[in-house]
């Protein structure tokens, strides 16, 4: 099982996610995650311990910055720093570029072709419905759903902060 993580300013999208990239299984999902609330295992749906925390991490996009983004970047390293030391479970990161190609095939993709990929990864639109795993979903969900899928996926490529970057 994975957890993957959408992060933002205030509060952060979550998705717990077993199976294979083929075929998903959402055990779990929120618009709460909390590192207080998983410590204290009271997340209904996640009974084991997951292999890795998976977060969508901000890159350059070649556009303006505003303070949100960057009051963003702050909240992503007090995750990072709260699961690996508080929770002992590794975190992986990914761009968006990066999900939008392993789910949709190409990184120009649009959030309502994340959202489409994603339906159709989950059996179609049935699974949207009553009864359906994705029954529910909503707002920033879609994003951690479609990292927990990207961080699935065999090919990923993990964002690698600078410092560990080797010099050529």
């Amino acid at each position: 099982m994975i957890i993957s993580i959408d992060p933002s300013d205030t509060i952060h999208a979550w998705a717990a996610l077993e199976g294979t990239v083929d075929r998903p299984v959402l055990s779990a999902f929120g618009l709460d995650f909390s590192v207080d609330r998983m410590a204290g295992k009271a997340i209904p749906g996640i009974y084991n311990k997951p292999d890795f925390i998976a977060i969508e991490m901000v890159a350059c996009y070649g556009m303006a910055a505003g303070a949100h983004l960057f009051d963003t970047c702050v909240h992503i390293g007090g995750l990072i720093n709260d699961i690996e030391k508080g929770l002992m479970i590794e975190t992986k990161r990914i761009t968006r570029p990066e999900v939008k190609r392993l789910v949709c095939g190409q990184t120009k993709a649009k959030d309502a072709n994340v959202r489409a990929a994603i339906i159709d990864r989950f059996g179609g639109p049935r699974a949207t419905m009553k009864g359906g795993q994705l029954y529910k979903v909503s707002k920033d969900v879609w994003a951690a759903i479609a990292v927990g899928l990207a961080a699935m996926d065999p090919d990923v490529k993990w964002y690698v902060p600078a410092h560990l970057r080797v010099k050529e």
